[in-house]
């Protein structure tokens, strides 16, 4: 499924930018989040075929906050400078508003 259409809740989700896709099917994303719309970095699994992919929601698909250390290692080791330079500006805390 496409990522970008992974939008639950939509109450929390301000926007969505997908920057990293990898082979085995995982998306990495920049997310504005809550009503400050402060960025978060989400993760998922976009699935195979007519799958939701995962995480799911009531059959919604949607994102995985990682907390910001967890995001910078995954940076790291995946050689994505461009995209650990967006994480170093987000907020340390994975919900806070």
């Amino acid at each position: 499924m496409d990522p970008n259409k992974a939008t639950t809740p939509q109450k929390k989700i301000k926007s969505i930018k997908v920057v990293f896709t990898s082979p085995q099917g995982f998306s990495l994303a920049l997310i504005q989040w809550g009503e400050a719309a402060t960025m978060r970095i989400g993760i998922r699994w976009d699935g195979e075929g007519e799958s939701k992919g995962f995480p799911c929601v009531y059959g919604h698909p949607s994102w995985f906050i990682l907390p910001k250390d967890m995001a910078i290692s995954y940076c790291e080791q995946h050689g994505l400078p461009e995209v650990m330079a967006q994480v170093m500006l987000t907020s340390g805390e994975p919900f806070g508003e």
